[in-house]
This record gives structure tokens, sequence and C-alpha cells, in this order.
């Protein structure tokens, strides 16, 4: 299987593992908000997980990353943001 298309498929399980875990905490049906706060905050998590899968995915695509290097250079957000910036450089998105 294609990398870019495995990373991706990781991230929409990501997601979907928190849909569960927000399904999970129930809501108070008068106030409108979440009753449990660390299965909220457990759902956060796993979707910021989703999109740095998505961002791997998207630099793989665009040949900024290879699949190696990936786990080596992606350590913070810092760099995540250096990716994006080279991204933008490169097809102008944003």
């Amino acid at each position: 299987m294609d990398v870019k298309r495995e990373k991706l498929i990781y991230a929409k399980r990501f997601l979907k593992n928190a849909r569960k875990e927000l399904k999970k905490a129930n809501v108070d049906k008068v106030v409108g908000i979440y009753k449990d706060l660390r299965r909220v905050s457990s759902a956060s998590g796993i979707d910021y997980l989703a999109g740095l899968e998505a961002l791997k995915a998207i630099f793989i695509k665009f040949n900024l990353i290879d699949e190696k290097s990936a786990t080596k250079r992606l350590k913070n957000v810092t760099s995540y943001f250096e990716m994006l910036r080279k991204l933008n450089t490169r097809i102008g998105i944003f």
C-alpha cells in the first residue's frame, strides 16, 4: 500500500476513535456541554494526532519528506510549521 494512503487511513482511524470517545463523554442536555472532561481531553488529543498524521501524508505526497526521515525530522510543532512554510512556497496554497 502507498505510504501516503496508509497515513491518511491511519488519520481517519484516529478521527473515528475520537468520535467514539466523545460519544462516551455524554452531553448535559440542560447546559449543552460535555459532562466528562477527561474523555473530551482524550478526544482532543486523538484529533490532534490525526491532524499530524494527515500533514505527514501531505508532506510525503509533495516530496517534502520521505517516510524514513519523517519520524526524525518531525519531532515538534515548529518542524511542522517549517514544512508547511516549504509547502506554501512550493505550491502557494496559504
